[in-house]
């Protein structure tokens, strides 16, 4: 997902990128059960809003290992190669 700015709808500046993996079946169709636990594990990242512990020296820290989780397995660091090829695709060959 590419996230651009444009002026006078022209593209200016990449706002935000972020690369990740579809799972698929053996037919071609999207894998349900994965794109649930991707689902899953993007509502456990959120921070407790509120603190159920008694134990003030225990930290629940449950959303940042679901965080690390999530980043591990659904999503990935692109090559220079695929980032010049998006770069070029939005600015033009001469970026």
């Amino acid at each position: 997902m590419i996230v651009v700015d444009l002026v006078n709808r022209r593209p200016i500046e990449i706002l935000k990128d972020e690369f990740g993996f579809l799972f698929f079946d053996d037919e071609g169709r999207l894998k349900e059960s994965e794109h649930g636990k991707a689902k899953s594990l993007a509502f456990e990242m959120l921070s407790p809003l509120f603190s159920d512990q008694m134990n003030s020296r225990v930290i629940d820290a449950r959303h940042k290992f679901a965080k690390k989780r999530y980043f591990d397995k659904f999503s990935r660091t692109p090559t220079d190669k695929i980032i010049a090829a998006i770069a070029e695709a939005i600015f033009g060959k001469f970026f």
